[in-house]
């Protein structure tokens, strides 16, 4: 199966990949120009894979965050399984980056989704307000897991993982 990671500059999507691959993560990062609380951004996707058993594997797919780096947004999502879109909670307006992402992948995601809410200091807090997140994807007709993740702890990505597994098995 393919599964394509997507989501704002920063919000987590190289390291999430990063965190679970069985192999050595394939990434372009190069140094921004126009962003620079961050040393490098993803410019046409990261690549990472995790075996499940001997014949069979998930592929990763990181696409940049950055809208100019779009076209490669429609090339990573032809024939994808599921998608994890990670929303980061410290930024101004996560909702509208939300919207971004959705609108732009709707065509492709197909109700096999799952949001991962990153970046988030308070996991008690953060839960209260996963429920924004879920009510906001009923404005796209989704429904969602939507679960805080931290991109670092591969049992956080492994269950983000899980979430969109059985979304698109309940679906068979």
């Amino acid at each position: 199966m393919k599964f394509v990671f997507t989501g704002c500059v920063g919000s987590g999507k190289t390291e999430a990949i990063k965190t679970v691959s069985d192999i050595p993560v394939i990434s372009t990062e190069a140094i921004p120009t126009d962003y620079l609380s961050k040393k490098t951004t993803t410019v046409a996707l990261d690549y990472g894979e995790l075996h499940l058993s001997k014949n069979n594997k998930l592929e990763l797919y990181g696409t940049p965050g950055q809208r100019r780096f779009s076209y490669m947004w429609e090339i990573l999502s032809k024939g994808a399984s599921g998608f994890i879109i990670l929303v980061n909670h410290q930024r101004e307006n996560p909702l509208d980056d939300l919207d971004m992402y959705l609108e732009n992948f709707s065509k492709y995601i197909n109700n096999n989704l799952v949001v991962g809410i990153t970046h988030t200091e308070d996991v008690i807090r953060i839960t209260k307000e996963l429920t924004m997140y879920s009510e906001h994807l009923k404005k796209y007709n989704f429904s969602a897991a939507v679960l805080p993740v931290d991109a670092r702890r591969a049992c956080n990505v492994i269950t983000l993982l899980q979430a969109l597994t059985l979304s698109i098995e309940e679906k068979l």
